[in-house]
Parts: structure tokens; sequence; C-alpha cells
């Protein structure tokens, strides 16, 4: 069974300007820089994109961390 989340979340670095998102009903999560690139990895969409995306355990750790 697949749900929708019931707000979105998003890391940002800290000092990043997130009125936009803010005003979307997105809530941002503030990192340090140092911290923000830690555990991203780079995979490759079916249409042979480049995308930026955490490893699993920097998605666990996120989930832990800001729920």
């Amino acid at each position: 069974m697949e749900r929708e989340p019931t707000r979105i979340i998003v890391s940002v670095k800290r000092g990043y300007n997130a009125t936009h998102l803010i005003k979307r009903g997105i809530k941002p999560y503030f990192i340090k820089e140092e911290k923000f690139n830690d555990g991203v990895t780079i995979v490759k969409t079916p249409f042979g994109n480049d995308v930026r995306v955490y490893d699993i355990d920097r998605t666990i750790f996120d989930i832990y961390c800001i729920a």
C-alpha cells in the first residue's frame, strides 16, 4: 500500500532563504553546511540522468532525527 506523506520536509543548508518553501506548505529542515553533503551519492534515473540522493544510512538518520 502506498500513501502520501502528511507533510513534505526538505533538507536545506543553514542560511538558505526558504520563504518560498514555507509559503507552499513545505517544512525546511536546516543543516549545517559542513554536514549537508554527508551521505550523498549519485544514482542514474531510468533516462540516464544523474541525481543526487541520500544513502540509506543518512535517510534513516534523517527520519529518526526529524520525526
